[in-house]
């Protein structure tokens, strides 16, 4: 359902210029900034779901869910991008398949430390998940974002992404 305060933007994974995407996470400014998956933390962390959480309860606006709830949200654990400084989780962002529709994958969250922001954290997690993607032959990420967040709005256009009409 997209509400009247969202964008639907949509990505043509298929002509995404990868060398382009790794030019724009060049640009992250915090030195050992890594990206990894939640299948990758999980086979050697015990406390990646935990962090994972509390990461999201931050990020989020006013979080309504327990752990289980949240957990459920996933359905592809190495499509849930984690940026690390170091140890510790500052950043993140998830795929999950769209049921209704054939090679499309929804974009559900990027979120970012707010002491981390603003630094291409958010762009580095975005390239990493189309980077997946094309990989898996994908056709198309959908995202919904907040009509008044131009940040995040201005990062998905610089990617790429394009404002969508649903049709009446």
């Amino acid at each position: 359902m997209v509400h009247e305060d969202t964008v639907e933007m949509h990505l043509d994974v298929t002509s995404f210029d990868l060398c382009f995407g790794e030019r724009l996470t060049q640009r992250v400014t915090t030195p050992r900034v890594t990206i990894t998956t939640l299948a990758e933390e999980q086979s050697h962390d015990p406390e990646a779901l935990a962090n994972l959480y509390a990461l999201a309860l931050l990020v989020h606006r006013n979080p309504q869910w327990t752990l289980e709830e949240y957990l459920r949200r996933f359905d592809r654990w190495e499509a849930v991008f984690i940026a690390k400084h170091g140890s510790k989780y500052v950043g993140y962002t998830y795929l999950t398949e769209r049921e209704c529709v054939a090679g499309t994958l929804n974009q559900c969250m990027t979120g970012v430390r707010p002491e981390y922001r603003r630094r291409g954290i958010g762009t580095a997690l975005k390239v990493r998940g189309i980077k997946y993607a094309q990989e898996q032959a994908f056709s198309t990420i959908v995202t919904r974002i907040s009509a008044d967040n131009e940040a995040s709005l201005a990062m998905n256009r610089k990617m790429g992404f394009r404002a969508h009409e649903n049709p009446a």
